[in-house]
């Protein structure tokens, strides 16, 4: 779950600094500047250092459980 959502922050991040200042991807959000960039950035690598973090056998035991 952790990856996933780093992943996706992640990806949100870039595709972010692709576009620049003043993104507003579907008109519905206010304007989206470069301090949101880093924000999504930093919860996307918080989120991926989560999913390293947990012991692998805590991962598995998880896995299961679904």
């Amino acid at each position: 779950c952790a990856l996933v959502f780093g992943v996706v922050y992640t990806a949100l991040a870039v595709w972010g600094f692709v576009h620049g200042d003043g993104f507003n991807p579907f008109g519905i959000f206010g304007e989206i500047n470069m301090a949101d960039h880093f924000l999504h950035l930093a919860l996307g690598v918080a989120g991926v250092g989560a999913y390293i973090a947990t012991p692998l056998a805590t991962r598995e035991r998880a896995n299961h459980t679904m």
